[in-house]
């Protein structure tokens, strides 16, 4: 997914495009209405949705029941 004006590179320029990030198909509908913002801003919109931050304390959570495991 792009985000932001597009980025114009040199003939022959190798690389990752800084305004280039992959998604899987699970998550490419949390991009719909963000391709105009720079990516930035974009995942920071991602980050806070309900969805991202439930995701994120079951990561938590998760991490935390293994540590406590030992």
């Amino acid at each position: 997914m792009r985000f932001g004006p597009a980025v114009h590179h040199r003939p022959g320029w190798k690389g990752h495009p800084s305004n280039a990030v992959w998604f899987c198909s699970d998550h490419v509908p949390l991009t719909e209405g963000l391709i105009d913002l720079p990516v930035s801003a974009a995942l920071e919109r991602i980050r806070d949705t309900p969805a991202a931050r439930e995701e994120k304390a079951r990561r938590q959570a998760r991490v935390a029941a293994q540590a406590k495991e030992g």
